[in-house]
């Protein structure tokens, strides 16, 4: 059920995904599954609401995920997985809102509270890398992609072993250096970027 909501999603038929999810959420209730599963679902549920411009929706389901995780004493390890992507999904629903300002301050604290969590700045440095990217873009602001650049250009390096991670700054790399035209090195050095995500 869980795959079907992501197929829906990336299919951009939000509707149905929405109503997939809502199902999977009462069959954990219904047949009294373990919480990581409607942890899941709102983790899934708040990126469907988040493609279909709807942030303050994502805030809500959002907020359920991160209650549902604090309550689950058992694998650790997807806990702290969805945890990131939960700390990601904050930030992005301000982003989404172009909220740029409070997006970026919220990443930033992220990334001052991270301390000698690795997994987490780099999530600060994507999240804060993308505000900053999507406000230089909508402006032609060349200064505001260049700081962008700089947030994606760390978070490639700290990438603690994720090759999500990674990839998702490579990907942001080309989009950047395609927003910045010629001066960056253009088609060339985006299509270098693109290649590293691919690989």
């Amino acid at each position: 059920i869980l795959d079907l909501g992501k197929a829906q999603r990336l299919a951009q038929d939000f509707t149905a995904a929405g109503a997939t999810l809502t199902g999977l959420d009462k069959k954990v209730l219904d047949e009294s599954l373990k919480t990581i599963w409607e942890a899941r679902s709102k983790v899934e549920q708040a990126r469907v609401h988040l493609d279909a411009g709807k942030a303050q929706n994502a805030r809500t389901v959002v907020g359920n995920a991160a209650n549902l995780l604090a309550e689950i004493t058992t694998d650790k390890a997807e806990v702290a997985t969805l945890q990131r992507t939960v700390d990601m999904l904050k930030g992005r629903c301000e982003t989404v809102d172009k909220n740029y300002t409070a997006a970026v301050n919220y990443f930033e604290g992220l990334i001052s509270k991270a301390g000698r969590k690795v997994d987490l700045k780099v999530v600060g440095l994507l999240g804060k890398g993308e505000a900053l990217f999507r406000q230089g873009a909508a402006g032609g602001n060349s200064k505001t992609l260049r700081k962008a650049q700089m947030a994606f250009a760390q978070a490639a390096v700290l990438d603690p072993g994720q090759g999500d991670f990674s990839a998702m700054a490579s990907y942001y790399l080309g989009e950047v250096t395609l927003a910045l035209g010629a001066k960056a090195g253009g088609s060339t050095r985006a299509k270098d970027y693109f290649k590293e995500v691919v690989r």
